[in-house]
């Protein structure tokens, strides 16, 4: 009786007394009675250059590669671990080798058949012009082909791909398409680059023929502009003038009203010094006349008293 570990990659596969057909573990305590052996989970490149036939009786070479190995489900590493039964090491000894090269080579054998028949299958009911047009979908087929028949090994398709399509010897068929597709893409280049030198050419003429006319409208505008700044300015002079000509009749009038005002000022302040003159005069005229009599009124009383007391 003996412990096994199975490391990350594999399984244990144990058969004998006490197991129906067999039992896939990560470890296990395994009797004397009882076998064991490893079998690797690790994907595998499967590497193959098919020659197919289309269904216009084309030859091709089909290079592609494949990444296959046992799914991890336990039904199916069941189904993987049967498939390699065959080969199996039952020894139980320590000493036996995970996948050794018969078993692989194998499994390799049963996955060639199987890509190989499935892709000549699917490429002998396509033309030539659908494989090379629709190559995802030729390559999504034949994956889901090989897939289908590879589940009850319990294996799976990891990855897929499937490289340029290849003339078979003898055959120039992808040759003729890349010199066409060639001279295609040449053509189609020197057609590219007349077309963009003539819409550059016209793009170029018409930029030349909007400048022109954006300048011509600019100088009309301008021109109209220029003509009503100077009629404004016209009519700003004429109207300055004017205003300096009213300004200038309205201060004579002013100067000679303000001079009529102190020549009236002057006549009737004269008029006043001339009238307080006469008053003046008269007051004075008066008082001499008055003076006069009295003295002569005092004159004549003297004498008369005089005369009274001689």
């Amino acid at each position: 009786m003996r412990y096994y570990i199975a490391s990350a990659n594999e399984y244990l596969v144990i058969t004998g007394a006490g197991i129906d057909d067999l039992r896939i573990c990560k470890k296990a305590l395994v009797y004397p009675w009882q076998k064991i052996s490893r079998i690797s989970v690790m994907p595998f490149d499967f590497s193959l250059n098919l020659q197919a036939m289309t269904v216009e009786k084309l030859q091709f070479a089909l290079p592609a590669v494949f990444t296959i190995g046992p799914d991890n489900e336990l039904d199916a590493l069941k189904k993987y671990a049967l498939l390699l039964s065959g080969n199996a090491d039952g020894t139980g000894q320590h000493k036996n080798e995970v996948n050794q090269p018969a078993r692989r080579n194998h499994v390799q054998d049963i996955v060639k058949g199987i890509i190989e028949g499935e892709t000549r299958v699917i490429v002998s009911s396509m033309t030539m012009e659908e494989i090379f047009k629709e190559r995802q979908i030729f390559k999504a087929k034949v994956i889901e082909n090989v897939q289908n028949e590879l589940q009850q090994f319990g294996l799976r398709i990891y990855n897929a791909n499937v490289k340029k399509l290849q003339d078979t010897p003898g055959s120039e068929y992808f040759a003729f398409l890349s010199r066409k597709a060639h001279e295609g893409a040449l053509n189609q280049a020197k057609i590219d680059v007349a077309e963009a030198r003539m819409r550059g050419e016209i793009g170029e003429a018409e930029k030349k023929g909007r400048t022109k006319q954006e300048i011509s409208k600019i100088d009309a505008e301008t021109a109209v502009l220029e003509t009503k700044r100077k009629a404004e300015k016209a009519k700003a002079d004429s109207e300055l003038t004017s205003r300096q000509i009213e300004l200038e009749r309205d201060i004579r009038m002013a100067k000679i009203g303000a001079q009529r005002q102190t020549e009236m000022r002057d006549a009737e302040l004269q008029k006043n010094v001339e009238s307080k003159r006469a008053e003046t005069e008269l007051e004075r005229l008066r008082a001499t006349d008055v003076t006069k009599s009295k003295i002569a009124r005092e004159a004549a009383q003297e004498k008369a008293d005089a005369a009274f007391y001689t």
